[in-house]
């Protein structure tokens, strides 16, 4: 999705705009949370909780990216 992302915003010259950025710091910090997934399998329920709250700030930082 990253390598997509990129690809096209270059083939379409946006690479500068907010949006790009703002994906690509939104995917790169979902993954860099899944990776605790492993640490947290004895506990899902705080696993949840914990990625709700990620969740929740990356579509605000996505929402406010528009402003």
């Amino acid at each position: 999705m990253v390598l997509a992302t990129l690809g096209l915003s270059f083939f379409y010259n946006a690479w500068s705009s907010n949006w790009v950025m703002t994906i690509i710091g939104a995917v790169t910090i979902l993954l860099f949370t899944e990776t605790f997934a492993i640490y947290f399998k004895h506990h899902p329920k705080a696993w949840r909780t914990i990625r709700l709250i990620v969740l929740l700030i990356l579509m605000a930082l996505f929402l406010i990216s528009f402003i």
